[in-house]
Order: C-alpha cells, then structure tokens, then sequence
C-alpha cells in the first residue's frame, strides 16, 4: 500500500505553524509497511483542495487529510471533498448530538456556527474523535465513485474550475481502484488519537500489509561520518532487504535497521543479529535504543547506581539542568543547579579562585574543575556537571572565539573534561554544549565500572 499526505490550512503554507502532523503520520505508516510516495500543504481555497486530492490519488492508494474539518468559513476540507466526489453535503445527528452533550457539560449551548460543523459528505463514514468536536471521515472510493469525480475536474464541474487550469491533461495518469481517502482534524493530539485508535486499527483489519521492522540504537559523542567509516564495511554485508539510515542531531546519531519481508518472525531475528552486531562495532558510542533520549538514558544510569547530580552552569544559562528534568522522576537523582554566570557568583556560590579567573578566565577547564568541585561541595551531591564558555554571538577573542565552551563532569576526587570549539550561533551553541555535558556525564559512569 502507498500513502499520501496533505495538510490543509494558510497557517502552514505562511510559516505561522510548523507541520508535525505529516512527520507522525508518516512515522506510523512506516511501521506498518506503507510506503509514502509524497505529501503536500495546501492553503484554505476550495479549488487548490480539490486539486491536491485528485493529484494525491493518482499518486497513492490512500490519501491522509489533515485540517480545516471546524464550524469557521475557513473551515472548507468537507466541502471541498463533498465537490471532488460529486455528493451532496448532509446534517450528522450523532456528532450534533455529541457536540450538543460536550456544550451541556460546560454549561454553554451550541451556536449556529457549531451546528454547521455537523454537515459532512453524504458518502463519508464518521470515526467519533474522542478528544474534540470534529470527526474524521473515511471515504472507501469505488471506481464509478473515482470515475465520476475525475469525469468532474476533467470539466467544470460543481466548482468552476478545469482540470487544464492547472497544465493537466486528464486522464493522464489515471485513478486506479480501489482508493481510501481519509480525514482527520489538524490539531494534533486528535489527529493522533484518531490515527492510534480508529484508523490504524481499521487499515490493519481491511487491508493485507507486508510487514516492516525496525531496531534503532541511540548513538552519543560520535559524528555521522565517523559512525559511518566504522560501519562501511558492515553496511556492504547487510541482506538487501534491510538498510540502515543516520539520523543525526546535535550530540548524538541514531543508527535505525529497517527490514522487509513476509514473515515478520524471521525479520526480527534477522535484525536482532544484525543490531549486535552493529553494536560491537560502535561499541561504546551506543547510549539507547529505539525512543531513549539522552536525559532519559542519563536517568535511568544515575537510578541505577544510586547517583545524586547537580549542574554548575553559565553559558548555557539552566538549559543543561532543563534537560535533566525533562524526564518523570528526574527529582529521585537530580537536587538542583547553580547559575553563575558572573565572576562574583562564580567565586561566591562555587568557590572558583579569584586566582583562576584572573589568570586563565571563566572559559577554561580549570574553571570548570573547580565549578564542579564547588557545585559537589555546595549541593552535597555524589557527581556534578560544569559548563562555561562563549555562546555568542559577541564576546569572543581570538583565543576564545564564539563557540569555545569548555564542559566537565566529576565528584570530590575526579574530574573528566572536553572542549568544544564550532559556533553553529547563539542557540544551537548552547543546545550543543548542554548535549555534550550528558555524554561526558554518561562517560564519566560508564569509566567509574570499568574503574
């Protein structure tokens, strides 16, 4: 099976709102063997929808809408589909109904505006969205429906426009049967609700898929293309069912195995192989696996043995702190930071010497030593992380240029330290750095076992 995306609304086409729905969707699909073959983002205008759909299922067997399904005027996905497949649009007593009973409960009464909302193609099947007012539709499209509506964008149609409007000559690539054409709000924790728990679900019980599937390893403190030269060899011996995709962001690479095959029992015992021995490879690089983040992998090591942190920072002003408290339960290891950013503070809450500050400065790694030391002392905890350097995008000097920050990690009797030295400007300076200091705290746990 073949996918298509769309997502409607000017909000996206203008740059207001950033399209995540597409990624998730195309996420899931992935896992369950459909191949996306495209997607697009179309504006609120009615004939530029209708366009995208005909394009869309010439393209692939199911089409993926997400957006414009409210009560506004600029509201128009369902009408807009209703033009495309010649039907007429018809009241939903059950959705006006479970609009009427989610207004009683907040004591308000539904508006004229609100009711129009319940109007949906004469020909959609309803799935209820459990977590908002608007529901998807899903349209099985048989091929008297397909023939009818490429007979209507081949002519004017209910909507006034020609199929050669757009350069098109159709039937040129034609719509072949069957289709699925399926709608879903654009807000994005119902779009994902209703992918989750109603089409998904659907899709798997009607239609035959081959299976898909994926190991994914979480690699830290290695780039791409070193990864890469590692795994050259490996990646020549891989079966051509399977391949492997980098996927790198600041501070780390995930390594994801993907195969495909008819029997998913074989696959998963292929790719178990292939991951182990992938991991031997990169071997001390691996930090997770599939959804692990690096503040939850940090977490759970420091769970594990019993470890209490605390940050020291400056340049990165509480984000290496943020991260660490991204995860549930971050308060079993982690007790709190100290942001010194001035020299003054810097001496009076972690105990840096006036000696080194004036000597070799707060971008050093004998600052960071001791700003851990001091953070160690001062929070009472077993291990800390120090980060001091220049973000930008000002106050570099030709030894300590934009981008120099210096990270260290360490309890009273130990110290480990790196320094960076790429500006990639003032956010992705300070985002990079805080993503180093939780691998040099990875590091620092994993040489304290091998100790």
């Amino acid at each position: 099976m073949t996918a298509y995306m769309l997502t409607i609304g000017d909000e996206i086409l203008i740059g207001q709102i950033t399209d995540t729905n597409s990624v998730w969707m195309a996420q899931q699909l992935n896992l369950q063997g459909i191949r996306i073959v495209g997607k697009a983002s179309v504006g609120d205008v009615h004939d530029d929808i209708v366009h995208a759909i005909d394009e869309a299922l010439r393209k692939a067997d199911l089409v993926l809408m997400t957006g414009g399904l409210g009560a506004t005027k600029d509201d128009i996905t369902k009408k807009a589909i209703a033009d495309y497949l010649g039907v007429d649009m018809v009241f939903h007593e059950d959705t006006y109904a479970r609009m009427t009973y989610f207004f009683k409960k907040i004591n308000r009464t539904v508006s004229d505006i609100n009711r129009n909302g319940c109007y949906m193609p004469a020909n959609a099947t309803i799935l209820n969205n459990d977590k908002g007012l608007a529901p998807a539709m899903w349209f099985e499209l048989s091929k008297n429906m397909l023939h009818q509506a490429e007979s209507m964008t081949a002519g004017r149609g209910n909507f006034g426009f020609q199929i050669s409007d757009f350069g098109l000559s159709s039937p040129k690539s034609e719509i072949r049967n069957p289709k699925l054409l399926i709608s879903m709000p654009g807000v994005p924790y119902e779009m994902q609700h209703l992918m989750s728990d109603k089409v998904l679900p659907r899709l798997k019980a009607s239609f035959p898929m081959s299976p898909i599937v994926h190991r994914t390893v979480l690699t830290a403190g290695e780039g791409e293309t070193m990864l890469a030269e590692k795994l050259s060899d490996f990646e020549d011996r891989i079966p051509d069912n399977v391949k492997l995709a980098y996927l790198p962001s600041l501070g780390t690479v995930r390594l994801r195995l993907t195969a495909k095959g008819d029997d998913e029992a074989a696959l998963n015992i292929q790719l178990d192989a292939l991951k182990a021995e992938m991991e031997s490879i990169v071997d001390y690089a691996v930090a997770g696996y599939n959804e692990d983040t690096m503040p939850v992998v940090i977490g759970r090591m420091l769970v594990e043995r019993g470890i209490k942190i605390g940050s020291a920072e400056s340049c990165t002003g509480g984000y290496l702190a943020h991260l660490l408290t991204s995860v549930a339960g971050s308060s079993a290891y982690f007790e709190g930071s100290v942001i010194a950013y001035s020299y003054d503070l810097k001496e009076k809450l972690l105990g840096v010497t006036s000696e080194t500050l004036n000597s070799v400065g707060a971008v050093s790694e004998e600052c960071v030593k001791e700003m851990v030391k001091g953070a160690v002392a001062q929070m009472n905890v077993d291990i800390a992380v120090a980060v001091s350097g220049v973000a930008g995008p000002s106050g570099g000097t030709p030894d300590k240029p934009v981008g120099t920050v210096w990270l260290a990690v360490g309890n009273a009797e130990e110290v480990i330290t790196t320094k960076l030295g790429i500006d990639r400007g003032r956010l992705k300076n300070i985002e990079y750095a805080a993503n180093v200091g939780l691998n040099l705290i990875r590091k620092f746990l994993l040489s304290k076992e091998k100790a």
